[in-house]
């Protein structure tokens, strides 16, 4: 019997405390033929031999690098796909965790199917506490069965699909053929522009509707959780734009740009421009909406 392997990339930044959560989860998995590539990013802390101990004991097949001096996680996630030689490539965050069936249901439909990705469903944990959040594994009936990539992207453009790139299983050929890596040095939104484009180049898409992966919500330091709050938006409307930029030079139908310009763009700068308003920033807020763009994309909120 065929047993195709499976890469799978674990960024890593000072993560310690953590990274023993996705490489225990992954030693109880039901499908054996894979690899493990944990990518430290210079970490300050014992990263590296803990990781290096714990894959040890645990007998699993694996990769750890050091990079030579700290890159951000894309430039991490980049050298893992780049060390990848499994016919499927999924990403772990260090700080999160997978069902022991993950990789067998997630393969199994991938090889059934012939799927170009796959997703799953995912819990959402507490990290203090342990405590369970809430369960994602939204089923959608237009999207049933294998979709063009296509569709699940105008769906999460809508909102109405919670397709994540940390849940998903790709196959390595498409990341390749479509030369597909994440953006170095984008502080937020990298690994959303990576599934946008992933699924824009995706003949054959479909969702495994169980909660297979385990994200653990961490209670961020007040100042750090105000920052992104109060940024998010403005790095999503430059994220948007970039992503229409993709779909023109790609030659991508042109009703995507419009779904985008009405829905998330139109979004992100009300957004953007509220948040201008809360924080007292009135030059921005006026250099914003001076910009014809901002002021078409705001029109669509309200139409």
């Amino acid at each position: 019997m065929y047993f195709p392997k499976i890469s799978i990339v674990i960024p890593a930044y000072n993560a310690a405390k953590c990274i023993e959560r996705p490489l225990l989860s992954l030693a109880r998995q039901t499908y054996h033929d894979f690899e493990v590539i944990v990518v430290d990013d210079c970490s300050s802390d014992n990263t590296y031999n803990i990781a290096e101990k714990i894959l040890e004991t645990c007998g699993l097949n694996c990769k750890i690098i050091r990079l030579s001096y700290n890159q951000g996680v894309s430039c991490a996630r980049n050298r893992g796909i780049q060390e990848a030689d499994g016919k499927y490539v999924c990403f772990i965050d260090s700080d999160d965790a997978v069902k022991p069936e993950y990789l067998e249901k997630l393969v199994d439909k991938a090889e059934k199917e012939n799927l170009d990705m796959v997703f799953c469903g995912f819990d959402e944990i507490d990290s203090l506490s342990g405590c369970f959040i809430s369960r994602h594994c939204e089923s959608i009936p237009e999207l049933a069965g294998v979709k063009l990539g296509e569709e699940f992207f105008k769906a999460k453009m809508r909102g109405r699909v919670g397709v994540e790139m940390w849940t998903t299983l790709y196959k390595r050929s498409l990341l390749e053929s479509a030369n597909l890596w994440f953006t170095p040095h984008r502080k937020i939104g990298q690994d959303r522009e990576f599934l946008y484009k992933a699924l824009l180049e995706s003949k054959r898409v479909s969702c495994l509707l169980e909660p297979l992966y385990i994200y653990y919500r961490h209670s961020d330091s007040t100042t750090r959780q105000n920052w992104y709050n109060k940024y998010r938006p403005c790095y999503d409307v430059g994220l948007y734009l970039q992503l229409i930029k993709y779909i023109k030079k790609k030659g991508y139908n042109s009703e995507l740009v419009k779904l985008i310009e009405r829905y998330s763009l139109a979004r992100a700068a009300l957004k953007m421009l509220s948040n201008f308003i809360l924080h007292d920033e009135d030059e921005k807020f006026w250099k914003a909406l001076r910009n014809e763009k901002i002021r078409q994309f705001l029109k669509y909120s309200y139409s």
